[in-house]
């Protein structure tokens, strides 16, 4: 469909510079009956080739223009894009608490700049049940709330970095990590990571790129 439209307008475009010159050129081509010898002079054939060489860099323009228009705007590659990814492990570190440490990895999968300003990590606790949880299930009812999809499971941490606009910044094809270490008890079972990259290209409005893993504990020995 873009190939299509770009071909009519430069269809339309060179009508329009074919039209532009038809003056000049029958003008200097024009070879009166009386004089059938009569040759193009040249500076006939220089304005010629001036109003030829105008008309080309304007349909050039113009074909550049809508090529820019469908590429950036109609698919909307002038936004970054970005793919986050969980890299999480853990360390036993004694006084019954373990060291849970989580890289956040962006991923730049679009042709503009990333620009990271903020990003948020939290921890939430699965396993074991909150209490509030068991309860509900225990009773038969459903734990997640009307008008959400998830369980609001009890948060053990979270972490918030912020940086200055130009601070952290992704070049396409490339990764930032964020790096995130925790201390939980050692009764954890299961925990459910959520991670938020805000897109500065959407501020001020809280749109960016999340996910959310879940992540098992080995039972104490």
């Amino acid at each position: 469909m873009p190939v299509l439209i770009i071909a009519i307008a430069a269809l339309i475009v060179l009508c329009f510079c074919i039209s532009c010159l038809a003056v000049p050129l029958q003008t200097a081509l024009l070879i009166p009956t009386i004089t059938p010898a009569r040759m193009i002079s040249l500076s006939q054939l220089e304005t010629v080739v001036n109003i030829g060489g105008s008309c080309a860099t304007t349909l050039a323009l113009f074909v550049g223009a809508l090529w820019t228009y469908l590429l950036f705007v109609r698919k909307r590659q002038k936004y970054p894009r970005a793919r986050l990814r969980h890299r999480i492990t853990h360390r036993d570190v004694g006084l019954e608490k373990v060291l849970l440490h989580v890289d956040v990895v962006v991923s730049n999968t679009g042709d503009v700049l990333v620009s990271l300003v903020e990003s948020v990590t939290r921890v939430q606790q699965l396993l074991p049940l909150p209490d509030r949880v068991s309860e509900k299930i225990l009773a038969g009812k459903d734990p997640v709330k009307s008008g959400e999809s998830e369980v609001q499971w009890d948060e053990l941490d979270s972490h918030k970095v912020k940086w200055k606009k130009g601070d952290c910044q992704i070049e396409p094809g490339d990764t930032q990590e964020i790096n995130h270490d925790f201390i939980l008890g050692a009764e954890i079972r299961t925990v459910e990571v959520y991670s938020h990259v805000t897109n500065e290209a959407k501020r001020p409005s809280e749109l960016g790129w999340d996910l959310t893993t879940l992540y098992d504990l080995p039972t104490p020995q």
